[in-house]
């Protein structure tokens, strides 16, 4: 069942004056994985920490142990059980709540760019509707390393549900890349798809240190985007993002073909699947990923806690 979509800003903790439907977060090796459920006071009788089944290490077991201990539901999927895991849990939340919209608070934090678009593919179709607030918890800054350029493994839509689908299949592609310090996958993925054009939108998160760092990583590839073609987002202002995204898909739909690529932040991620939504199926999100070469790093959040509110209704 088509959704309706709507996007709207986060207010922040006086949100949680209600009481949620249910609580997602995820139990991840990185520092951050546990720093927003520690931080704000999310009330619901159903709270879901779903594990990764790989790559235990760094903090992994110590937001284990923490999840435990507050009452969270740990399940451990594989990204391939992933999705029926999502569907049988927004089945159940929407049964439960009858006629009433679903609250529901969601970290995507630390989960990979196919968990958020599994997450996002089950709550479109749903029978329920539901208002849902994405959080997601920056990362302190640290510098490219090696590590950011491991080879491609993956390049391809991040799942079928967001393939794309044209009523004109010989329109040109338009790739729309969100860049971050993958720059050596971006102009690999750039190279695949040989889009008609390319467009490119840089995050800023208010450290300087991050903006000259990403600017230095992607120099190749912003040589091959003309100026006009090129934005810059607030990290922090995801309506504002998600606004900029859409508004640019709209006014190339009926010409081009969009494929969007979502390197750099999760919170991009979020948006170009949002983006993915409101104009089904015609907009395509890509994976482009080193898979099992991505070495895990972990990553400390910088304090800030970031949010969107999504209405998902039914036409």
């Amino acid at each position: 069942m088509k959704k309706r979509i709507s996007v709207l800003p986060w207010l922040g903790s006086t949100d949680f004056k209600f009481h949620y439907d249910g609580v997602i977060a995820s139990v991840g090796y990185e520092t951050r994985s546990s720093f927003i459920a520690k931080t704000l006071k999310m009330q619901s009788n159903q709270k879901y920490a779903c594990a990764f089944d790989n790559n235990k290490v760094h903090s992994y077991f110590d937001n284990l142990t923490w999840y435990e201990s507050q009452g969270f539901l740990i399940q451990e999927q594989s990204e391939t059980e992933f999705s029926s895991w999502c569907e049988d849990l927004f089945f159940r939340l929407s049964e439960d709540a009858g006629e009433r919209t679903v609250r529901v608070v969601i970290d995507i934090s630390s989960m990979t760019r196919f968990r958020i678009a599994a997450l996002l593919a089950a709550i479109f179709d749903s029978n329920g509707e539901f208002d849902i607030d994405f959080l997601y918890a920056p990362s302190r800054f640290n510098p490219p390393t090696d590590e950011d350029e491991a080879p491609i493994v993956v390049c391809k839509p991040v799942m079928d549900k967001w393939a794309g689908w044209s009523m004109k299949p010989d329109n040109p592609s338009l790739a729309l890349f969100g860049l971050g310090y993958e720059s050596d996958r971006a102009l690999g993925a750039l190279e695949y798809i040989e889009p008609g054009s390319v467009w490119a939108f840089l995050p800023t998160g208010g450290d300087q240190r991050y903006d000259r760092a990403l600017l230095r990583a992607n120099k190749t590839f912003l040589e091959s985007v003309p100026k006009s073609h090129l934005f810059e987002y607030g990290v922090a202002e995801p309506v504002e993002c998600f606004t900029k995204l859409e508004a640019l898909v709209y006014g190339n739909l009926e010409s081009t073909k969009p494929i969007l690529v979502p390197f750099g932040p999760k919170i991009f991620a979020l948006n170009c699947l949002l983006v993915a939504c409101v104009y089904f199926p015609s907009v395509a999100v890509w994976r482009v990923s080193a898979g099992v070469f991505a070495p895990p790093q972990d990553k400390l959040a910088n304090g800030q806690i970031i949010g969107v509110r999504v209405q998902f209704g039914a036409f």
